[in-house]
Parts: C-alpha cells; structure tokens; sequence
C-alpha cells in the first residue's frame, strides 16, 4: 500500500477516535445545535435539513483553513527569500531586549556606560583597519600582536572595567605569566597552555577535566579532550580527538595553530602539517611565535614546514607593511614587531 494511502488511512481513523471519545462524543448534539440553530426536537423531525447545515458548516471552516494554509505557505517562501535579514533583525531586538533587561532592569546606567565604552572602543579600531582605510589582505587573525595589546590599554584607560581578553595575545608573545593572568574566562584550553609552558601540567590536566565534564558544546570538548589525553601520555585518544575535530565544520584558523602543535608534539606529521598548512592558508601566520614555539621543533627539519614558514613570513610581512603605510598603522600604535632568526 502506498505511503500516502497509509497516511490518509491513520489520519481518517484518527479522527473517527477523537470523535467518539467520551470527552467529544456527549458535546455533538448540542454543537450541531448551535451551528443549525434547531433544538433537537426539531433535528430529530428535520434531520436532512440539519445535516446539510452540519456539512455547509465544515466546507465553510475545511475553506477557510485550507486559505489560510496556503497563504502561511506563500508568505513563508516569500520569506524565506530575505531570511538572512530577518535573522539579523531578529538578533539586533533580542541584542536590545537583552540590554534593557539587564541593564534598565537590573544593574545600572554604570553599567551601560562600560557597555558603550567598550563598543567604541574595538568598534574605533576595527573599523579603522577594515571600512575608514578599506586595508586588503588583513584579516583579523594575521598574528599582529600589537595592535590587540594597543586596544586593550586604551579600554582599560578609558574604563578599567571594561572586560578585554588577552591570553591568546600573551601567549604568542611568549610572556605566559600573563597568559595565565589574562585567562580568566577562559573556556579551559588557554589557561592549560599557559600552565603547560609553565611547566605546571597536574594543575593543567584538572583545570582541562573540569571544564571538559562541564562544557556542553562538542567542538570545545574535543579540544579539551585532546589537551588533556595529550598531557595523560594517551596518544590514541588524543589522536582521535584532534582527528574528529580537523573532519568537523572548524574553521578558526588559530584553532588549526593550537591542533598543529598539538599533533606535532605527538609526532603525528603529516596531521600536523595539515593542520599548519591549514592555519596559514586561512588567515593566521604569526610568524614570530612559529618561530619560537618548542612545540613544533619536531617539524622544523621538514621540506614542507619551511616552505609554510616561508609563506608565514611573507603574509606577515606584508600585512606588517601595509598597516604601516596607513593611517590605521599610527592609530594603533603600530611598531615593527620581530620576525625571528
């Protein structure tokens, strides 16, 4: 029997249920009373009168609904055409309700002030280097380490309060001290970075458990889990770890950076050159701290990882020069930053 035939069949029967159930069954005579205006008296002597009244009816609402179905769908497709807009219309009200709850609601002008601070703030520098001086070839994640310390001090002048996240920047420059002091809130992985180079890694493989037992989204997970099986001496679930998450939908090329080191330091090369070449390619080439990461000593005899450094030094050089040819580059205080050896 075909599918639709099964479908019409249940839908048909389950109707027929719902009829004759006790809760609906004793409420007909008095409905189709009201929908033809005769007492029962009068449906009992009229009853060909009545069923027809009963039928007008139900075409009427079987109409209506079937109208009103398909102008939901009509108006759904045409919808559907500007959905991206609607979804950042949508966003931007719950961005306002969000804020006039806790702000109007529950905190203080204080507090929406910090708030405006801190979106003029990054707000000034990123649209300096990317709409007022319209700079090619920059993206975000070039490695120019400057520029985010530069951000960070001007927030905390204008307002100490103002919340600026720092540790990925410090552990680039090498200072890990203030790496760790800057991962408040981090999600776990930047934190146990920091205690790893500081030579702390029982501390760094409980701060990684706890927030691996906690954390609900799977892409964070599996850059815990393998962090932390790394750590334990548990190549094989680590391995697997990093494996899963280089076939999932990840994109931050920072993140291929971390896995990158992360497989070399296991000694999984091609994965780890993959995963490098991968960073590179999609926007991140900090070549100074490539440079001088331990992590990634295991590759450095390599044809392939020199010709990738190769590629790192250049991109960062030129982004290097193009900010400097800019007025974006004095903005930011931009000063020559070192390319290593």
């Amino acid at each position: 029997m075909p599918t639709e035939s099964v479908a019409l069949t249940g839908a048909f029967l389950a109707g027929l249920i719902s009829f004759l159930s006790p809760c609906v069954l004793p409420l007909v005579p008095s409905y189709v009373s009201f929908i033809t205006g005769m007492s029962l008296e009068e449906m009992g002597q009229k009853r060909w009168v009545a069923a027809t009244h009963a039928l007008l009816f139900v075409s009427g609402f079987t109409v209506i609904f079937v109208i009103l179905g398909a102008t939901a769908t009509a108006l759904g497709s045409a919808l559907r055409a500007q959905q991206v807009w609607m979804e950042r219309v949508g966003g931007v009200l719950i961005i306002v309700f969000g804020l006039y709850r806790a702000v109007f609601r529950y905190i203080s002008w204080e507090a929406l002030l910090a708030i405006v601070q801190a979106v003029f703030v990054y707000g000034l520098v990123y649209s300096a280097i990317f709409t007022a001086w319209r700079i090619d070839g920059v993206p975000r994640t070039i490695g120019l380490l400057q520029p985010a310390l530069f951000a960070h001090h001007e927030a905390r002048r204008l307002d100490p309060r103002i919340p600026t996240t720092l540790n990925h920047t410090w552990f680039m420059l090498g200072d890990y001290e203030r790496a760790l002091a800057a991962s408040k809130h981090d999600f776990g992985y930047g934190t146990a970075l920091a205690l790893v180079m500081l030579d702390r890694i029982p501390e760094a493989i409980i701060i990684l458990r706890q927030h691996e037992e906690a954390f609900p989204w799977r892409l964070s997970r599996l850059f815990l889990t393998s962090m932390r099986a790394l750590l334990e001496g548990n190549r094989e679930e680590s391995l697997r770890a990093s494996e899963e998450l280089m076939n999932a939908t990840f994109r931050d090329p920072e993140g291929h950076y971390y896995q990158a080191r992360q497989l070399s330091y296991l000694g999984a090369d091609d994965w780890a050159l993959a995963m490098f070449s991968r960073a590179v390619d999609n926007g991140f080439f900090c070549y100074q701290s490539f440079v001088r990461d331990p992590w990634l000593d295991h590759l450095r005899g390599k044809p392939a990882f020199s010709a990738i450094m190769q590629k790192a030094s250049h991109l960062h050089q030129q982004a290097v020069r193009t900010l400097h040819s800019s007025a974006a580059g004095t903005l930011l205080g931009l000063a020559e930053e070192p390319y290593g050896p």
